[in-house]
């Protein structure tokens, strides 16, 4: 499942993660790790992921070259 994950990540799909995520466990307060519920929005954490993932596809790049 580790792999798939990292597939749907690199195809961009971190967004649609995020989302499935907070709508899933929000509502419930259940425990995620690394995540407040209480501290961010949807669009925070969404924002998050986002900036991350191109960071990290940025430094991918640079490596490759």
């Amino acid at each position: 499942i580790i792999e798939q994950r990292l597939e749907e990540l690199e195809s961009g799909k971190a967004q649609d993660i995020i989302g499935r995520t907070d709508d899933e466990y929000r509502p419930n307060g259940t425990y995620c790790v690394g995540v407040r519920w209480d501290l961010f929005t949807k669009q925070d954490l969404i924002e998050i992921v986002t900036v991350r993932v191109l960071k990290i596809l940025r430094v991918e790049v640079l490596l490759s070259d």
